[in-house]
């Protein structure tokens, strides 16, 4: 399965007059030991892309983007997962020992040395799955 987001980096650039906001909350879905991709693409508040390349080779500064799935906002990571290049891949082994309901995520991104949230506390549904989970 594959999932399109769109981040916003409050990067105080000015919105684009008459243009409504986008908002980044959103609500995903899948089923548990699904193989899933999250394709990310990171705008400004002007709704520019903001690119998501390496500036350089190590030690320039590095960009990252870091997805993490809780049960409750307050409670320990489930599991998270780094994108490259705004892409995450979900493996069946992630989701195995999760119990079918409602999560929470988020997804960070790290660029310049600065860490801001794109994809802000928002709702994951795990579905229940009719087959096993390998």
């Amino acid at each position: 399965m594959n999932l399109n987001l769109i981040g916003i980096l409050e990067d105080g650039s000015p919105p684009v007059l008459g243009q409504q906001p986008l908002d980044p909350r959103t609500t995903i879905r899948w089923t548990r030991g699904e193989n899933v991709t999250i394709n990310l693409t990171v705008k400004n508040t002007a709704g520019q892309e903001v690119s998501l390349a390496q500036p350089g080779p190590p030690p320039a500064d590095q960009t990252s983007l870091l997805l993490t799935v809780k049960k409750r906002p307050q409670d320990s990571k489930v599991f998270d997962k780094t994108g490259t290049l705004g892409v995450f891949t979900i493996t069946p082994a992630d989701t195995k020992n999760m119990e079918p309901g409602r999560y929470v995520f988020d997804i960070w991104l790290t660029k310049g040395g600065k860490r801001d949230p794109v994809v802000p506390l928002s709702t994951l549904l795990l579905e229940p799955s009719s087959a096993p989970v390998p």
